[in-house]
């Protein structure tokens, strides 16, 4: 396990500080070059900010090709070993460089420190590979994944905590007016002794063996851009990885100008002596805390669609530091005595704050893209064109901020940030399709929908595979979309391209048109463009029944789809789409759109399929959606979700409406019926202690009913009784089911010409206890009715916690019995769930409305007249 794996941990605490000390040492430097009273400067005019960027990342853009062949050469322990050692070393000339300034001047000292920051660029770009390159050597492969996410939260940590404690080491040595309040060697003995820690902490990792001891030295610095050329030409075959890629290097360009322009915007705007420190603190918990908003947010898998709405939070908030006062005063009286508060810092930390959850929002889905859309053995080669690409990036963030800030002043430079991150995300934007198409959908399923997937890891990371699925709504396309991690193409019916808004979004998802009025030409050619995609590793989706349902059932698949995947010979991924019908884009009510939304968001389930042969027919493809709308339905189950639960939410929702119509009688509406149901619960609740399953034997009418509710409320299995069966199927189902009372009617006896001996035994042998429903209802006081009226009024938060009321959707909630006609009858048991999807397809079917009566003429212990009459 991971956590006993002490090499691996000392692994940790030696990468951890050596990232701590990379960047405070570089902070360190880079805060005293903009601190207005020492007026420190290099010569020529360069920029120290640009400078002392683009010096640490050049080591790592020509360096990387010598760190990865020694990696492999040696044994990446003895090369983490060395390069700590080094590291001492280095930062033991940073000493003597910044106790050059007791000597000579600090300018002088500061413009050697520079070169060991270069130094440092260099150890760490040689430190890196060995690094990355002995996590997998050192924990077995089932904690790869937990390790690389160690490895990648403490090196942030550790970046985040060294540049914030520069801020503090260089508040000890100066103050804002350049005042020297320590000597500046102080602050390298703590970089010497961090040093020095992480070298003894390489010590403890255990012996690793060469990688590859024949593998050349790569000392040639002048191949480095050929190499990046072929690396990146590699990549380009897979465009949207490439751009991914170029994204994610984009944040790292936008993030390096925000650390310059933000040292000198907090040294000058909000004069504070720790430069950006600060401020990069807010940023930093911003980036955490976006983050973890964007796992939120992803529901689970990769959500490009957050990219864009990032890019533009994080430019916000840049472009709003433009705009803070200078000296933001809040005079306030304390206790009687006068203070000014000072609000352009705590604001300013809330705008960077607030870039920074951009930042999260931005990075997170981009990262999470590039690690998981490689195939295994591409991984470390892809994470290898990565870094290369950040630190090129990083290396002209340096050269543009050496551009800008000789005409911009410090305001204007964080709207120049703003600008860039609007401009590289556009660029991206548009590049992607699936960028734009995910932002759509991510709206679309975050305000009309919510969406759950089933099965998710069905989808092949790579490769083609032809999507099929049933068609119950317009929105199908953007559900499926939604469902999807990859891009998906979809073949659309033409007459939709013509369509404004569905047609802007057809044509931006590279849809493939197609009609049933096509000339056989025109269809042989949009299924052979379907082909074509599919063979080029594209998914694409067809909706196979031809048009949109006008039931909510699946109608017959076209053989389409066959075509295509014998053309391309890739998988066919069955999609089912389940609780789409009654959706607002649906054709339940006779009409496609304009009509109230049943719930917003609205619950749609998509459940994905295993992978069928490309010989596949369209015949078992429809077989294989229909199981999955199985799948469905059992995603839909859940504990607390029964019939007698079901049964209190509507009650509260329809008090006052028609629940139950008898000829010859007043409607009872729901409110009079839960009564009912609590009032018969209360009494035949101490009748009934330690039985399962009770008897009904009674007419299909409101009595039946109440019973019926009564004893699902109960938690107990009701059993109706087939009265027509005769006396010997009777008594098998009393005896099967274990009966000891049955509810029923002493007027309904006489009239099917039953008695009380014809039902037989209870198990002990004595005689079945006999409710005479009548004569319950009217033994039933005044107080036992106004407590159920009362009851009846609690919230159904309440009545679901009654006592015995069943919470679990697989308890048995009735047993319907055969007639017998053939043998001794056949007990079927139901469940609280099964009768509840019996209930959700016969809605999909009638499709009911406001004005719509059940006529019940079925008795109860038909399974029909139990499930419709009652629970329908």
């Amino acid at each position: 396990m991971l956590r006993g794996n002490r090499s691996f941990w000392w692994l940790t605490v030696s990468q951890s500080l050596g990232a701590f000390n990379d960047n405070a040492y570089k902070q360190f430097i880079l805060l005293l070059f903009v601190v207005p009273g020492l007026q420190l400067s290099l010569p020529y005019g360069i920029d120290a900010q640009a400078a002392g960027m683009a010096i640490f990342s050049i080591s790592f853009v020509f360096l990387a090709l010598l760190g990865g062949s020694l990696a492999d050469r040696f044994s990446k322990r003895r090369v983490i070993v060395t390069m700590n050692l080094v590291e001492v070393s280095v930062m033991g000339l940073g000493l003597i460089a910044f106790t050059a300034a007791s000597f000579t001047d600090l300018q002088t000292s500061m413009q050697l420190s520079l070169l060991v920051l270069f130094a440092m660029g260099a150890q760490s770009a040689l430190f890196g590979p060995a690094k990355y390159g002995a996590i997998p050597e050192i924990v077995p492969e089932e904690d790869l994944s937990r390790a690389n996410g160690v490895i990648s939260m403490t090196t942030n940590l550790a970046i985040v905590g060294g540049t914030v404690v520069a801020g503090g080491l260089v508040r000890l040595a100066v103050d804002a007016d350049g005042t020297a309040k320590l000597p500046i060697h102080y602050a390298g003995f703590f970089f010497v002794s961090v040093a020095a820690i992480g070298f003894i902490a390489s010590l403890r990792i255990h012996p690793l063996p060469p990688a590859d001891p024949t593998r050349r030295i790569a000392w040639g610095v002048h191949r480095v851009p050929l190499f990046a050329w072929e690396e990146f030409s590699w990549l380009s075959k897979d465009r949207p990885l490439l751009l991914a890629v170029l994204g994610s290097s984009w944040y790292f360009f936008v993030a390096a100008l925000a650390i310059q322009g933000l040292n000198q915007f907090g040294s000058t705007v909000i004069g504070s002596v720790s430069g950006g420190s600060d401020l990069f603190f807010g940023v930093a918990l911003g980036i955490a805390a976006g983050s973890l908003l964007a796992s939120r947010l992803s529901h689970g898998h990769i959500e490009l669609g957050l990219v864009p709405i990032g890019a533009f939070v994080l430019a916000c908030g840049f472009a709003a530091l433009h705009w803070l006062p200078e000296a933001w005063l809040l005079e306030h009286t304390w206790l009687g005595v006068p203070t000014q508060l000072h609000l352009e810092i705590p604001v300013a930390f809330l705008l960077v704050f607030f870039a920074g959850v951009g930042g999260g929002l931005y990075v997170v889905p981009l990262l999470s893209y590039i690690q998981a859309r490689p195939a295994k053995e591409e991984k470390g080669r892809v994470t290898g064109i990565h870094e290369l690409a950040n630190f090129i990036f990083i290396f002209v963030s340096a050269l543009v901020y050496a551009s800008l800030v000789k005409v911009l002043d410090p305001r204007q430079m964080m709207l120049a940030i703003a600008a860039f991150t609007l401009i590289g995300s556009a660029a991206i934007f548009f590049a992607i399709p699936h960028l734009a198409v995910r932002l759509s959908l991510w709206g679309l399923v975050h305000t009309v929908y919510r969406i759950r997937v089933l099965n998710q890891d069905r989808i092949p990371k790579q490769g083609g595979a032809l999507v099929v699925a049933n068609h119950v709504s317009y929105a199908d396309p953007f559900l499926v979309g939604a469902a999807m991690p990859r891009y998906i193409r979809f073949l659309i019916h033409r007459g939709m391209m013509k369509v404004p808004l569905v047609g802007f979004f057809a044509r931006l998802m590279r849809a493939i048109p197609v009609a049933s009025t096509d000339s056989p030409r025109e269809i042989l050619r949009s299924l052979a463009e379907a082909g074509d995609a599919v063979a080029e590793g594209e998914l694409t989706c067809i909706f196979a029944e031809g048009g949109i349902s006008r039931t909510g059932n699946l109608l017959p698949f076209s053989r389409g789809l066959e075509k295509i995947a014998d053309r391309a010979q890739v998988p066919i991924i069955p999609v089912c789409l389940g609780r789409v019908w009654g959706s607002i884009f649906s054709f339940q009510g006779g009409k496609f759109f304009f009509k109230r939304p049943l719930k917003l968001p609205y619950p749609v389930t998509v459940a994905i399929g295993e992978p069928l042969p490309p010989g596949t027919s369209a015949a078992e493809v429809r077989r294989a959606v229909l199981e999955l709308s199985v799948e469905v339905m059992e995603a839909r189950k859940r504990p607390g979700y029964t019939l007698a639960t079901e049964f209190f939410d509507m009650a509260k929702r329809r008090g006052k409406h028609p629940a139950i119509i008898e000829h010859g009688k007043d409607p009872l509406s729901y409110r009079r019926v839960l009564t009912g149901a609590l009032l018969l619960r209360a009494k035949l609740r101490p009748m009934l202690e330690g039985q399962t399953h009770v008897g009904v034997l009674l007419p299909a009418g409101a009595g039946g009913a109440l019973v019926n509710l009564a004893l699902a409320i109960l938690g107990k299995t009701s059993v109706n009784l087939n009265f027509t069966a005769g006396k010997g199927a009777l008594r098998s189902a009393v005896a099967q089911t274990e009966l000891r009372t049955v509810i029923t009617a002493d007027a309904f006896l006489e009239k099917v010409g039953i008695d009380a001996e014809d039902l037989g035994t209870a198990p002990s042998g004595e005689p079945l206890r006999i409710v005479e429903l009548p004569a319950l209802l009217k033994s039933a006081t005044t107080g036992e009715k106004v407590r159920a009226a009362l009851t009846a009024r609690l919230p159904k938060s309440a009545l679901r916690r009654l006592a015995d009321v069943p919470q679990d959707p697989d308890a048995v909630a009735t047993v319907v019995f055969s007639s017998g006609s053939t043998g001794e009858p056949k007990g079927v048991m139901l469940t609280h769930h099964n009768l509840l999807s019996n209930v959700r397809s016969v809605s999909q079917v009638f499709d009911p409305r406001r004005d719509d009566r059940v006529v019940g003429v079925l008795p109860f212990f038909h399974s029909f007249g139990y499930a419709v009459t009652i629970w329908f």
